[in-house]
């Protein structure tokens, strides 16, 4: 596990994660100490905060370990998962503590810092919106092979032509980071996926600003919602 207690043994290596030999470090921890307690009661009384003040998990890790994590992500940009593995920690606390740590050493420094992604829920689309004006959200199909149905209608329903197989299919929506945005319910996989989008009222799910991108198995989309941008390729004639 990844600490200051042990990197700082190794000055090289120090310099190589947080871009700052040991004494610059503390020296930079000891102007972040001064300006956090500050920086995190302005945190807590943001408007948009949903818990009263106290709730919530307490930070586990002291502020020392916690701003060597931020400096080594601002500096080397491993992803979550990466930094839980060196720090031993959960990939969801990291998240929070680079939200705390980050606003107190951008008063502290004078280089601009990234901002980190909001923090959305996956189902919550109307945020997503909100974030990103020019979101698109992708749609397509998916199908799953099945054991073959001992009924003959429903050997019928779930004989997918396409794979050659009997399947059961499921539409999946995602926004361009990859964020599974809305599933359907699962349907035989005879349908086809322009059947399956109107079933699954996708126009209502998605809201209107956003734009929606499908492959040629969704030509037709265009029509039920002239008033949506819809990417679709163009079938050849």
């Amino acid at each position: 596990m990844l600490t200051y207690e042990h990197a700082s043994k190794k000055p090289e290596a120090f310099r190589s994660l947080t871009g700052l030999s040991v004494e610059e470090f503390d020296q930079l921890y000891n102007a972040v100490r001064q300006v956090y307690p500050a920086s995190e009661d302005r945190r807590l009384a943001r408007p948009t905060r949903r818990r009263q003040r106290g709730a919530g998990r307490k930070f586990r890790h002291d502020l020392r370990n916690r701003l060597l994590l931020a400096l080594t992500w601002l500096r080397v940009c491993p992803s979550y998962r990466v930094l839980g593995v060196m720090f031993d920690w959960d990939k969801s606390n990291i998240c929070r503590n680079l939200k705390a740590i980050l606003p107190a050493l951008q008063q502290v420094t004078d280089t601009a810092l990234p901002e980190l992604e909001p923090d959305l829920g996956n189902d919550d689309l109307d945020a997503l919106v909100a974030a990103f004006p020019e979101l698109r959200a992708i749609v397509d199909a998916t199908e799953q092979r099945i054991r073959r149905p001992k009924n003959q209608e429903a050997q019928k329903a779930h004989d997918s032509g396409k794979k050659k197989a009997h399947t059961r299919k499921t539409q999946l929506v995602v926004n361009q980071a990859g964020r599974i945005a809305h599933v359907s319910d699962s349907v035989p996989g005879s349908m086809h996926d322009l059947t399956l989008e109107r079933q699954s009222q996708l126009n209502e799910q998605v809201p209107s600003p956003s734009s929606l991108m499908g492959d040629k198995g969704y030509q037709g989309m265009q029509h039920d919602n002239p008033q949506r941008r819809i990417e679709l390729p163009v079938r050849k004639p």
